[in-house]
């Protein structure tokens, strides 16, 4: 096509020369998330800068304190803020209402240009108009973590429902906190929700009937069921969870049969006030990259979100079925459904669960939250879509 003043414009090639070119300039780049502890973090930001001679500052956190903590900095504008944020998708969901990012969509980062035959996912699966893409694609190994010293084989739960209301395994769960995590409403909206293999009052019964032992944070329970200080976890073990195993932890990762899982997702911006824009790009680029997801991959030992990669995930994560059953389903959140978890986890609900909320006190604030949400937003979003 033209160019202003007669000339051809730059080919695709071209423009992402130049930003490449601008980011150097900009030199470095800020990234805020989740998804790199602080020793992976910083062997990411070596190999980061080996590759583009870009530097990379990675500021860990959590989700709720992140964004928390981009809004604060966006209003003050201060000076050495976020250029991008990596995170799980409801999270990221939140910030992309409030009108915090800044669309790639017609950009000429290159990995946004490859064929849908390279992903497993395509990056806009979400959100078509790329104002976040995926980031990571992690099919979860089970539903819970078992302590096999402290639950031994004829002892495991069977069910959910065995689970959350049997009397043999009140005091000897660990469960994520709804005040300090949005993890626990992902996982009722992913099991019970959309899974189906789950509850309300079963999911309520976990935390008012059972007397767990609750931690802030999503992966410390499976932690805490390592050191042997309760038998089972909600929730799978992962790679921060792998030196444990390797050490000598004596967990597992199970699956109740035929029960429908889920892929944790992770999804990455680029904030409207980047004070790195070019260099910001560079990063996404890069992160989602054959040569990044390779790097990532071996160093988390977890899987790809590309079909040129291979799966890196450690033997040791592998889940088993409870009985030797057959698995259910691996979903992956919608749109919709990440939208919901958020706005769920803003309503409070399920932050009374520690306080002891009655059944029909919970019960009658979801429905009516549930209600007045799917009427405006197309009705129910519980339908499953399978990880392709």
């Amino acid at each position: 096509a033209p160019a202003a003043g007669g000339g051809a414009a730059p080919s695709a090639g071209a423009q992402w020369q130049q930003i490449v070119e601008a980011a150097k300039k900009e030199g470095r780049v800020t990234v805020y998330g989740s998804v790199f502890s602080g020793a992976d973090g910083a062997k990411v930001a070596q190999e980061f800068e080996k590759q583009t001679g870009i530097e990379l500052d990675f500021i860990n956190g959590l989700g709720a304190a992140m964004t928390q903590r981009i809004r604060e900095e966006t209003k003050a504008d201060a000076p050495n803020r976020a250029d991008v944020f990596e995170g799980s998708g409801p999270w990221v969901a939140l910030l992309h209402r409030e009108g915090f990012y800044t669309s790639l969509k017609g950009t000429p980062i290159p990995v946004l240009n490859e064929p849908a035959s390279a992903w497993r996912i395509q990056p806009g699966h979400k959100n078509p108009e790329l104002d976040y893409v995926m980031s990571r694609l992690r099919p979860r190994e089970g539903q819970i973590t078992i302590n096999s010293r402290l639950i031994p084989v004829a002892e495991h739960p069977k069910t959910w429902n065995d689970l959350t209301t049997s009397p043999r395994f009140k005091g000897k769960l660990a469960m994520a906190d709804p005040n300090g995590t949005g993890g626990v409403v992902y996982e009722w909206v992913m099991q019970g929700y959309v899974g189906k293999s789950v509850t309300l009052r079963e999911w309520w019964s976990l935390y008012t009937q059972q007397d767990p032992l609750l931690f802030p944070g999503p992966r410390d329970p499976m932690a805490a069921v390592g050191r042997n200080e309760r038998g089972i976890a909600i929730g799978p073990a992962d790679d921060a969870h792998l030196g444990a195993i390797e050490a000598g932890a004596p967990i597992k990762t199970m699956n109740f049969p035929e029960a429908p899982n889920h892929a944790t997702t992770g999804e990455i911006a680029i904030l409207k006030q980047a004070k790195h824009p070019n260099a910001a790009k560079v990063f996404v680029n890069w992160f989602l990259s054959k040569e990044g997801q390779d790097y990532i991959g071996r160093l988390l030992k977890v899987e790809s979100l590309r079909r040129d990669v291979p799966s890196y995930l450690a033997p040791a994560l592998k889940g088993e079925v409870i009985g030797g059953g057959k698995r259910g389903p691996l979903n992956v959140e919608t749109t919709k459904q990440a939208q919901l978890i958020a706005d769920l986890q803003a309503a409070g609900i399920f932050q009374k669960l520690p306080k002891g909320i009655s059944f029909e006190a919970f019960e009658k604030e979801y429905t009516a939250f549930m209600t007045d949400w799917e009427a405006k937003n197309g009705g129910p979003q519980d339908k499953p879509v399978p990880v392709p």
